[in-house]
């Protein structure tokens, strides 16, 4: 399990979301749908896809209740995915835990809010060719395509396997680029 939680207007949510998501997505009932007492049967895709969507609208509505959110004084949260236009002219993101000032629309369920927590989840097959995944947010993609930052990786890789380095050119080079802000990386190379 793999993360960066790109926290926005506060880091509350994002602080509690990299120590208790994975928790609230391995332990709902979706997830273990398929367990049964003393079984050894590692959850099926479905479930795994399942309990991450459940999991999320389970920690957004577990975060609305902390006082700090609850009363305004903390207004954070943690990136989805980023769209070109903007909610009301001014969050970038569709997608997100907590910003529960864009989830309060009464007679509407959590993902038919302005903003949803719901994930989109994928599967995809990993072939052998595969060397790394990277995942950052939005600072980096802002100045880095998919295919730079691919080879740009790779590059460094062929040069050095202290991932730390090669994660801090990466943020050198977007600072280089001229970007200022929320710029977060995780590399995860795979084996052979």
């Amino acid at each position: 399990f793999f993360a960066v939680y790109d926290g926005h207007t506060g880091s509350r949510v994002a602080n509690y979301c990299s120590s208790h998501l994975l928790e609230h997505i391995t332990d709902n009932e979706d997830f273990r749908a398929a367990e049964t007492p003393g079984s050894t049967l590692e959850p099926s895709v479905e479930n795994v896809e399942s309990g991450i969507r459940t999991g999320f609208l389970k920690i957004d509505e577990y975060m609305r209740n902390f006082a700090d959110l609850r009363n305004g004084m903390d207004r954070s949260g943690s990136t989805g995915s980023v769209m070109i236009q903007r909610v009301n002219g001014s969050l970038a993101v569709s997608r997100a835990l907590g910003d529960y000032d864009y989830k309060c629309v009464d007679g509407k369920g959590p993902t038919e809010q302005l903003v949803s927590p719901e994930p989109e989840v994928y599967e995809i097959l990993r072939a052998d060719e595969d060397e790394f995944i990277i995942l950052a947010c939005g600072g980096i993609w802002d100045v880095m395509s998919n295919e730079e930052l691919c080879e740009f990786v790779k590059y460094r890789l062929e040069l050095t396997d202290d991932l730390e380095n090669v994660c801090n050119s990466v943020v050198d080079t977007c600072l280089h680029k001229g970007k200022r802000d929320n710029m977060s990386i995780v590399l995860v190379c795979f084996q052979a």
